[in-house]
């Protein structure tokens, strides 16, 4: 019989796999300034919801002075996203 997985093991593993796939697409460089160094992921709306935890659309690679930042002032992380994606592709 397979062994049961948790609930945290499983958001653990979905956070691991969507991780590797948005370094593969936006590279080892935050794309807010370009550092290489304590990099993550950045969510352009908050994670607090499965729904846009694992959105690919919704997720950057991010340094963690750049994700600090958002917390305060959300504009230039809006504005990036709007400049890469499209007004449209945002209201959605």
């Amino acid at each position: 019989m397979p062994r049961k997985i948790s609930r945290k093991g499983l958001i653990k593993k979905l956070d691991k796999v969507a991780k590797e796939i948005m370094f593969k697409r936006d590279g080892r460089h935050c794309v807010m300034c370009g550092s290489s160094d304590k990099l993550g992921w950045g969510h352009v709306f908050s994670s607090g919801t499965h729904a846009t935890r694992w959105d690919m659309f919704n997720i950057h690679v991010q340094c963690w002075p750049c994700n600090y930042r958002h917390v305060r002032d959300q504009y230039p992380y809006f504005e990036w996203f709007e400049n890469k994606y499209g007004k449209k592709a945002f209201r959605e």
